[in-house]
């Protein structure tokens, strides 16, 4: 009888339980609906439910005191990025912090030790529903959203037919490298805000057989919407009429960046697509690809996705998982020095390979020098103003020269390794966006565009792009000055296609509650000295 009667009061404890986990993951959601899909959130409920609710009844079977902690205890344990920042006015916010975190659940001790335990369970129990109640009924009216608009049907239209007219021949198409070096700037950009000549880096890439754009353009400003322009070859204008141009939400862009028209395309053509992406969840995998490789060792947390990650480092634990999920400096540099290998060596086999590879470098935090040497601590430029701008800009340049002297070993190393007889290599160097001016870095995510000067949106727009087709330049001898067209020249020469180039526009959005409240500044992106006039409503 005594056995039968503790199951309801164990069954209570593990529901309470689960409440306070799925309130957790709900509210972290919550948090962040403009980049978390429900698919990220559905993974960390399952295993963290399931290992509370087991928990819970593991103690209560064999120490009912400590099960009954669990609910509280959990709550704690989530709580400790919370109160690190409550504390940190006064100081010594981790180790306050952990007392609290501490002191919680064996406060809770003592007041049930005064409660009757079967009541108790069902007030914690009420609490704790309640309180995922209120999270449930702030997030699911905006958890879903409308299925994205096509980019470009043009461009969908016109590659799907060229796919079905090659007609195979997979054995004769080349291997495809697209290298996307984050906030690589343009030639003029290095000239006249880091003061470094880099014509010495574009003109060993013309000896190799690119075409270089030493002055191109980011259609966009940030990375999720020039990426997601330039894979699916068109202007993003139907999101603007899909969603409206005010909204913070990033999530169905992040979705056609990862279902893109051109991983499509080249699948259909018999490629393998690979992806090499880093730390960043819209790049960090793609359910598309054969191979996904971040340059992560095996014993990182590189299978954490950035929600699971954002999750652990509420906990006390932030520091083991920022180190073993490679955000610290060194695991960073030894993770991107990995990548870069990986590079050198893939492709030239019986199929033909795409590799996707969004880099990190020169983006921020700065985490080796121009020899590939890790620094002893990286560098970043924000509020925080761990590095005064100088020295930011010093350590930038040392990053990308960094960056210049690999990839031309990894472009050196496939054309060796293909000789005569191998297959053929496309390549392709292109930046998603320039670098931020300083008055961004100090914004962080409180910025408006608009108010950038002209000077600041060249810097900011100005990007790299150089292609090495297979058979050699064509037409002019130049790629696309914006990236919006890459894909446009790269099909016309893999299948004998003749689609048409785009007009070259560059816009900006003014905030991240405005993401699609797009600003046509292509006349201030080529240096035109007028002011930037407001959003079009």
């Amino acid at each position: 009888m005594r056995a039968r009667a503790k199951l309801p009061e164990s069954l209570l404890w593990a529901a309470a339980s689960l409440c306070v986990v799925l309130a957790v993951v709900l509210g972290l959601m919550h948090g962040n609906l403009d980049s978390v899909r429900v698919a990220d959130v559905v993974r960390p409920l399952a295993v963290l439910g399931t290992a509370a609710v087991a928990l819970t009844l593991a103690l209560m079977a064999l120490w009912p005191t400590a099960g009954r902690l669990v609910p509280a205890a959990l709550y704690a344990f989530f709580s400790f990025h919370d109160l690190q920042g409550l504390f940190a006015a006064i100081g010594s916010e981790e180790l306050l912090a952990g007392l609290v975190v501490v002191s919680c659940p064996l406060a809770f001790h003592v007041v049930l030790r005064r409660v009757d335990a079967t009541r108790a369970a069902v007030y914690t129990l009420t609490a704790g529903a309640a309180v995922l109640v209120s999270v449930l009924v702030r997030t699911a009216p905006t958890a879903f959203y409308a299925p994205p608009p096509a980019v470009d049907e043009d461009f969908q239209r016109q590659t799907l037919a060229a796919v079905a007219r090659h007609g195979g021949g997979a054995a004769e198409l080349p291997d495809i490298i697209y290298v996307v070096p984050d906030r690589y700037p343009s030639g003029p950009t290095l000239a006249g805000e880091f003061n470094f000549d880099n014509r010495a880096f574009y003109a060993a890439l013309r000896r190799r057989g690119f075409l270089v754009s030493e002055n191109a353009r980011a259609n966009y400003p940030k990375t999720f919407l020039s990426l997601a322009s330039t894979l699916n070859g068109g202007y993003l204008g139907n999101f603007t009429a899909a969603y409206g141009p005010d909204t913070p939400d990033k999530r169905p862009i992040f979705e056609v960046m990862e279902d893109n028209i051109v991983q499509d395309r080249l699948r259909r053509l018999g490629y393998r697509f690979h992806n090499y992406g880093n730390w960043w969840e819209p790049t960090r995998v793609n359910r598309f690809a054969e191979v996904n490789d971040s340059g992560y060792p095996p014993d990182s947390l590189h299978d954490l996705s950035e929600f699971e990650r954002a999750l652990f480092l509420k906990t006390p634990v932030r520091r083991l998982v920022r180190s073993m999920a490679g955000t610290d400096g060194k695991m960073e540099c030894r993770r991107i020095r990995r990548k870069f290998q990986r590079l050198a060596e893939v492709g030239n086999e019986d199929r033909p390979v795409f590799v996707f590879a969004h880099t990190l470098v020169p983006h921020s935090p700065i985490v080796m020098d121009a020899e590939g040497r890790c620094l002893p601590r990286y560098v970043i430029y924000a509020r925080d103003r761990t590095a005064s701008w100088p020295q930011f800009k010093a350590a930038y340049i040392e990053y990308l020269k960094y960056f210049n002297r690999t990839i031309l070993r990894v472009i050196d190393r496939q054309i060796a390794r293909r000789g005569r007889n191998g297959r053929q290599l496309l390549f392709v160097i292109q930046s998603d966006e320039g670098p931020f001016p300083k008055s961004l870095r100090e914004a962080m995510k409180d910025y408006d565009l608009t108010t950038l000067t002209p000077r600041q949106i060249v810097m900011k727009t100005g990007i790299i792009n150089a292609i090495r087709l297979p058979n050699g330049p064509v037409g002019a001898g130049q790629p696309p000055l914006t990236p919006v067209n890459n894909w446009r020249l790269i099909f016309n020469a893999l299948t004998g296609s003749k689609m048409k180039m785009l007009p070259d526009n560059v816009f900006i959005f003014p905030t991240e509650g405005s993401l699609y409240r797009f600003c046509d500044v292509t006349a201030l992106a080529t240096g035109e000295e007028t002011p930037v006039k407001t959003c079009a409503n």
